[in-house]
């Protein structure tokens, strides 16, 4: 038997299509596979087909490329498979078809974990307090009594030393008490 099909009685002359949702790759072959998640396989196939770019392929056993699903938001689809966002990122649409849909979220905040749907699950990050910003969304900055320090990776809120204070809720440095 030839790819794509198979014979239930090896030496058979007669050989059976593969049915729709399974795939043979190999000459001589006894059984078909289920087709694996991500792709389908429409009758007599020889290798299974990815979904489209934007969706995925949920179950396996598909069989024909309108069983594949439209990629949730939260994630981006390729290949058939959906990728959450990561940390740091939000996608609110479906069928993203590449990581660029995932959106970062505003400086100093960040999401309590991946695959967020909305800029809403984007959280201060520890030390830092929500303020709203002009654009209608929110900031993150440092509270009263602290001031923005740069680390090596982004930046922290840290008291303001002995002898210095800040009365403003914002991102301005500490100053030298009067």
């Amino acid at each position: 038997c030839v790819p794509g099909t198979f014979s239930a009685t090896p030496g058979q002359a007669a050989c059976e299509l593969c049915a729709p949702g399974f795939f043979q790759a190999e000459i001589g072959a006894t059984t078909c596979t289920s087709c694996p998640l991500g792709s389908f396989c429409p009758e007599g196939a020889t290798t299974p087909i990815f979904c489209s770019d934007g969706t995925v392929g949920q179950f396996q056993g598909l069989s024909a490329r309108a069983q594949c699903s439209e990629c949730p938001p939260g994630h981006w689809c390729t290949a058939g498979k959906a990728i959450p966002c990561s940390l740091g990122f939000y996608q609110p649409l479906p069928s993203a078809i590449n990581q660029t849909y995932c959106k970062k979220c505003p400086e100093y905040s960040t999401t309590l974990s991946v695959g967020a749907t909305s800029l809403a699950e984007c959280m201060c990050k520890p030390g830092f307090v929500s303020v709203p910003a002009s654009d209608g969304r929110h900031a993150c900055v440092c509270d009263v009594g602290f001031e923005l320090v740069p680390l090596a990776v982004g930046a922290k809120c840290q008291s303001c030393v002995a002898g210095k204070f800040k009365s403003t809720v914002d991102n301005s440095l500490c100053i030298r008490c009067p």
